[in-house]
């Protein structure tokens, strides 16, 4: 570094360092807060803008007044601490999730696992727009699951779409559930599920010319429409669930969607 470079960084003024804070101001843009948060027995020291700050949580813990003495999650000795029922690798998921990365890495890959970890504090702490994106990206790896595994997780974390497309497929199959398949999924799902089976097969045999059973009838049922009025009840436990739009009839005596 030359003399000239030194300079730069050098005082100019014969001002005191008192006198030089009294014009200091926090620049709006770039003078960033730090805070700090325990999961467990782990510290985590991040940029508060790293966070959603327009909902949930967060758009209220950062606007809390400071109080007298030292603020909540300015230290590690003061931290921020989460419930109990949040663990690191948790809190960590939904770092990697929200936290901007240099533009010269490529942002994290999370596992499966991970944006489940996302999507559960997510939906815990609404965060909408987070939760959205923790569907949206987990759903090639959820898509690689089983029926029943799909369900499950559909189940746990109310995401309805997950929820149609295992319930769907569990009602096509031709297998009924097994003892370890209804424990998985509950009481009131298996008996649902059971009634979805009932109407498909039902609706199969009014097809049926002459009583003549026809192979692979029953797949023709529209199960979308009786999965929706059927588990209507958990599907809208799912905020961005819309049912769809009942058919209007014309003038002429035809049904049309609006």
């Amino acid at each position: 570094m030359s003399d000239s470079d030194i300079s730069l960084f050098s005082h100019s003024s014969a001002s005191t360092p008192a006198e030089d804070e009294l014009d200091l101001v926090h620049d709006e843009q770039f003078y960033f807060r730090i805070v700090v948060f325990r999961a467990g027995k782990t510290l985590f020291k991040v940029p508060t803008y790293s966070f959603p700050a327009d909902e949930g949580l967060f758009a209220s813990m950062f606007l809390l007044p400071k109080g007298d003495g030292e603020p909540e999650g300015s230290s590690d000795k003061n931290p921020i601490r989460l419930p109990p029922e949040v663990s690191a690798a948790d809190f960590k998921s939904l770092l990697k999730a929200c936290l901007p990365q240099s533009v010269a890495r490529a942002p994290p890959k999370l596992s499966v696992d991970e944006w489940m970890s996302v999507l559960n504090l997510s939906t815990m702490w609404c965060l909408d727009d987070l939760r959205s994106k923790s569907v949206n990206e987990a759903d090639a790896g959820v898509a690689e699951l089983g029926a029943i595994e799909k369900l499950v997780l559909a189940k746990r974390y109310s995401v309805s779409r997950w929820f149609i497309e295992a319930v769907e497929a569990l009602a096509r199959r031709d297998a009924y559930l097994s003892a370890e398949e209804r424990d998985k999924v509950g009481v009131q799902t298996s008996f649902a599920l059971m009634e979805l089976r009932e109407r498909s097969w039902s609706w199969a045999d009014s097809q049926n010319i002459d009583g003549a059973h026809q192979p692979g009838q029953r797949l023709n049922f529209d199960f979308q429409s009786a999965i929706h009025e059927i588990f209507r009840e958990d599907l809208v436990l799912d905020k961005d669930y819309a049912a769809p739009t009942p058919p209007v009839e014309d003038p002429e005596g035809e049904s049309q969607s609006s």
